[in-house]
């Protein structure tokens, strides 16, 4: 994904400047946003979370089911393997504790990224495993749980030897704004900026979805030939309309890809929001005199193409997919090209 190299550096340099918290809110969301992959996303970030600072779960099993673990790490230089050491000890001894099942994932998080001694350790999995062994008795048997400590031997020395390390990672900050970027929460923290939506496709094939407003279009059509249309068949023999009905569904389907795609993107009720200002334009015109349908049809679509919704929507919005959001509302019923 491209990004404006002046503004994703303000993005950063303001994200650098959070404080602890406040990363582990950022990551939340982050992880959070990431709805279609997660069922449940919690933060934890607290005295005795266990090396659990942001947690997502894909089912409802929560931690006796498949989860990801995030250990989110705000210091002023990349985390070193000292500082990331404890914390994936704390994963290994929990999990051997059954506080949790063994996470499917578990990435270490930072504005400053992780040290490359730690990006090595992390991506050689025998070699972490050697290195938590030789160092678990002098810098993690005591800082697993206050007051007390485990040193390796018997059964926890088993299981130490034997965890998959592969299970323990890092994310730089540029994979993370790429996810965040898509999210719901990126116009309210940073400011809007948001991805352009994609083009709708059109089947060839009328679907069943489409079958109200491709009515209220014939209807309007009817008024202007002054037959009967059954079905979209029976419109083949004028070239005109035959083309219009083209380009209507068209318009109908970029603004289905534009609101389904920044449905997931905007807090609740902005789509709502941008399809209302549509409405409250195209209504103008349903209640004056036109010769027939078709004339009150193109009117809707002059004044809609012509007018930008006032909300956060509005700038991102092409003239074809505001006319397209009349086709939305006429396949709801809100809107009749002709008058019976």
């Amino acid at each position: 994904m491209t990004h404006s190299p002046v503004r994703m550096a303000t993005v950063i340099k303001t994200i650098r400047a959070y404080d602890d918290k406040e990363w582990e809110i950022f990551i939340r969301e982050w992880m959070a946003g990431l709805k279609m992959r997660y069922h449940e996303v919690k933060r934890f970030g607290a005295g005795g979370d266990k090396g659990r600072d942001v947690v997502a779960f894909t089912d409802s099993r929560k931690f006796e089911g498949v989860w990801d673990n995030c250990q989110c790490k705000h210091f002023e230089q990349p985390l070193s393997v000292t500082k990331a050491l404890i914390d994936i000890a704390k994963i290994v001894y929990h999990s051997y504790d059954k506080s949790f099942r063994v996470p499917r994932r578990s990435d270490f998080l930072a504005p400053k990224g992780v040290s490359m001694e730690l990006q090595d350790l992390l991506g050689n999995p025998t070699q972490l495993r050697d290195t938590v062994i030789g160092r678990w008795n002098t810098s993690c048997a005591g800082n697993l749980v206050s007051g007390q400590r485990f040193k390796l031997a018997g059964d926890l020395g088993d299981f130490v030897s034997n965890f998959d390390y592969s299970v323990f990672g890092w994310k730089t900050l540029d994979e993370v704004l790429d996810d965040y970027r898509a999210t719901a929460y990126w116009s309210e923290r940073f400011g809007g900026l948001l991805p352009q939506a994609p083009l709708g496709a059109v089947p060839a094939e009328i679907a069943a979805s489409e079958s109200v407003y491709i009515r209220h279009l014939l209807d309007a059509y009817e008024e202007r030939l002054g037959i009967w249309l059954s079905t979209v068949e029976d419109l083949s023999a004028d070239e005109h309309l035959s083309g219009d009905l083209v380009e209507q569904r068209v318009r109908f389907y970029d603004a289905e890809a534009f609101v389904g795609f920044y449905r997931d993107q905007t807090e609740p009720g902005t789509t709502e929001s941008f399809q209302r200002d549509i409405f409250d334009v195209a209504r103008e015109v349903m209640n004056r005199k036109y010769t027939d349908g078709v004339e009150r049809l193109s009117a809707a679509m002059e004044l809609s193409a012509s007018t930008t919704p006032s909300g956060l929507l509005g700038p991102y919005s092409r003239p074809r997919v505001r006319q397209g959001v009349c086709h939305q509302l006429a396949n709801e019923d809100k809107l009749r090209w002709r008058r019976k």
